[in-house]
């Protein structure tokens, strides 16, 4: 496994793209634009690709991006609605590891996964929040 290719093509996937000079511009722009949604996104990137490798994911498809897309946005919408860092990393590691594990059990069974990971931790996080108010 290539962590540098599965971090960029994750970047690029979110654009339905498997392009690292892609992914790399859009890591700087987040960068610019919010450096710690960028530490959350990537947290809960390198998450997802933890996660599918003690799957057993095939390294070319943990390079791809396939399975580290989901975790980058579930990292940055825990940064978006969620207020208290400690919550944060939670939600990002956890969500984002039930996330590949969603992804997984979807290929396993030749269903498109696409973003539901991310939109289920979304609805989870947005759930969450309301009952905390």
């Amino acid at each position: 496994m290539n962590l540098v290719q599965a971090v960029l093509n994750g970047f690029s996937q979110v654009f339905l793209q498997e392009n690292l000079i892609f992914g790399a511009l859009i890591l700087i722009g987040l960068a610019i634009a919010s450096p710690t949604t960028l530490l959350f996104g990537l947290l809960g990137l390198t998450t997802s690709v933890m996660t599918a490798k003690m799957l057993g994911v095939k390294d070319a498809v943990i390079n791809s991006g396939l399975y580290s897309f989901n975790g980058l946005l579930i990292g940055i919408v825990s940064m978006f609605f969620l207020k208290q860092t400690s919550a944060i990393l939670i939600s990002t590691v956890v969500l984002s590891a039930l996330g590949a594990l969603v992804f997984y059990l979807f290929s396993k069974n030749n269903i498109p996964a696409f973003t539901t990971p991310f939109v289920l931790a979304g609805w989870a996080i947005l759930l969450v929040t309301r009952f905390l108010k």
